[in-house]
């Protein structure tokens, strides 16, 4: 099933970033996503696959997924600022 899972497309929004894949044959009550560093965790009931993200989503948070006709959409957020950038999270 997540072998046949294809990267559509990358969109950015007026608040973040939308990354498309579709997914054949998955149900949104199966589907769950996490994110570690640079890489999502797709898991579709026992099937999962690892997807290193682009760099321009590499930092931003995951806002919010949703799944519509074979399609997972995921929001990405602004990207997280560290005190290493020169900013002070306070």
């Amino acid at each position: 099933m997540l072998q046949r899972m294809v990267h559509l497309a990358l969109s950015q929004e007026q608040d973040g970033f939308i990354l498309y894949f579709t997914l054949p044959f998955a149900t949104g009550k199966d589907l769950d996503v996490t994110q570690h560093g640079d890489e999502l965790m797709i898991q579709v009931g026992p099937y999962r696959r690892k997807v290193t993200l682009p760099r321009s989503l590499t930092g931003r948070p995951i806002l919010g997924a949703r799944f519509i006709e074979e399609q997972l959409c995921i929001c990405f957020g602004d990207r997280e600022s560290t005190m290493e950038d020169g900013e002070d999270k306070s």
